[in-house]
């Protein structure tokens, strides 16, 4: 068995119940996404089309990557996690690094949202 969580960047800081299509933006460079992932979790082996990656090795607690489809408006980086690992620490450690929400979706709260940032 394992988790889903939902990692956006979002316009504003925002409640669990105000993550929709207003609140969210959509990823603009997927590439820059699977690098940072990439180095942070150097065991997950990504598909071919370098869309889906998945680690068998129990190295980290994530055991699955699917980015965000650019084409479709809104669509969530996607991280599958053990219900047998705690996890919570690596998606805190990608979502400080992506600067991204990052929601979970068993639970319906969030585990993580940068601060907003200080005007220019």
């Amino acid at each position: 068995m394992s988790y889903d969580y939902f990692l956006w960047r979002t316009k504003r800081p925002v409640t669990a119940q105000e993550i929709n299509e207003t609140t969210v933006e959509t990823w603009s460079d997927p590439d820059a996404v699977r690098e940072v992932i990439s180095e942070m979790f150097p065991t997950l082996v990504w598909r071919p089309d370098n869309k889906v990656a998945n680690d068998c090795s129990g190295a980290t607690s994530i055991g699955g990557v699917r980015l965000p489809d650019i084409a479709r408006n809104h669509d969530p980086l996607v991280i599958r996690t053990s219900h047998r690992v705690r996890s919570d620490e690596d998606l805190l450690a990608l979502g400080k690094k992506l600067r991204c929400l990052v929601f979970d979706a068993q639970s319906g709260e969030i585990l993580y949202q940068p601060a907003p940032s200080a005007p220019e």
